[in-house]
């Protein structure tokens, strides 16, 4: 049996997220009896894999690695990928040191985006731009989770086109979250999903939102990420919509009753190397106004509504559209679910495992 191993690197910093929920779906679903797959940590608080048989996942775990000691994992992943079990080392990000782990095994990298190359004004100080520039060359095969962020990998580096593969991701809300919650009390309300900072470009998207609310008594609802910052506080209350306004961390059973129960999702972002929240709101029959930028229109093709995500103005246009018409709302239901069955999780596996067997 052909075995991969994933290392610690995102599920050290994410509890939740998209990687990591990439990488747990992959971990849960793709092992046969060809190839298995083992994850690089002794402990992780990362919730998507609490049920993984990890040497320290259990109290003790928590106490030391979890809170003081985590440069344990880190430790484990390299002592792990020296160890000669593993055909394929796949790292979870781009920290460079894998390479001197591999020992002439072959590296697998998924390219989720370049953002920090397309945007390097959001992040100063960040080591993400430099790491990308010493992996993307030399790992042996690359995974773009879209056709657009194929094209950004060569726009950027040297790479052999044939060395990269575009694998789209699929619908990956966990299905042992059990049944979908109940509707949302209160209000009906447009729905924003993820974190909020720099190019996701929520603060001009609630300064276009904000007269559509006002005038309709509806709310804006803001699921994941963090509770509102000072400023994001200010801005609200600027724009008269602080009461019609609030942010909710929840599970998948909860997130899946807000994408069906809004009356539509609002995705703003300047940029994305996917946007899995496209495929999630299909899934739900929630119509999607979205950004005509980076691979958006890949993803979501005729089954949206688009808008300029810079000329900010023709956000609360697509937004009121959509919102004043219910037989539009009804067709774009149909259509994302339509669209979605071109981006089934089954595929995104299939096409991974088979990415692994061509390395054997």
């Amino acid at each position: 049996m052909m075995k991969v191993l994933y290392d610690d690197q995102m599920f050290r910093i994410q509890k939740l997220g998209g990687i990591t929920r990439y990488f747990s779906y992959l971990y849960h679903n793709l092992p046969d009896e060809r190839v298995g797959i083992d994850l690089g940590m002794l402990y992780t608080r990362n919730l998507y894999v609490q049920d993984a048989p990890l040497p320290m996942q259990n109290a003790a775990g928590r106490l030391l690695i979890g809170k003081h000691l985590q440069g344990l994992n880190r430790w484990y992943s390299k002592r792990l990928g020296r160890s000669g079990r593993y055909d394929v080392l796949h790292p979870t990000y781009y920290d460079p040191y894998v390479l001197r782990e591999a020992r002439g095994r072959p590296v697998v990298l998924t390219v989720h985006d370049l953002i920090h190359q397309l945007m390097p004004q959001y992040y100063a100080g960040d080591p993400t731009a430099r790491q990308q520039h010493e992996m993307i060359p030399r790992a042996d095969r690359i995974i773009a989770i879209s056709e657009n962020t194929k094209r950004d990998i060569l726009r950027f580096f040297p790479v052999d086109e044939r060395r990269i593969t575009v694998i789209h991701h699929g619908l990956m809300l966990d299905p042992a979250a059990g049944p979908e919650a109940p509707r949302p009390d209160g209000p009906d309300y447009l729905l924003y999903v993820g974190e909020r900072g720099g190019y996701k470009n929520f603060g001009p998207m609630a300064e276009q939102v904000a007269p559509v609310l006002r005038e309709t008594g509806l709310h804006l609802v803001c699921a994941g990420s963090r509770p509102f910052s000072a400023d994001e506080q200010a801005l609200l209350a600027r724009l008269g919509i602080a009461g019609q306004t609030s942010q909710r961390r929840v599970g998948d059973a909860e997130l899946r009753a807000l994408y069906r129960h809004a009356v539509c999702f609002v995705f703003p972002s300047l940029y994305e190397g996917f946007g899995l929240p496209i495929l999630e709101a299909f899934a739900a029959g929630c119509p999607v106004v979205l950004s005509d930028a980076s691979c958006f229109p890949e993803i979501a093709g005729e089954a949206g509504v688009y808008f300029d995500p810079v000329r900010t103005e023709s956000i609360g246009a697509a937004v009121r559209s959509v919102v004043d018409d219910g037989a539009l709302r009804e067709r774009m239901a149909r259509a994302g679910h339509e669209r979605l069955g071109l981006f089934g999780a089954d595929k995104m596996v299939g096409k991974t495992r088979d990415l692994y067997l061509g390395l054997a």
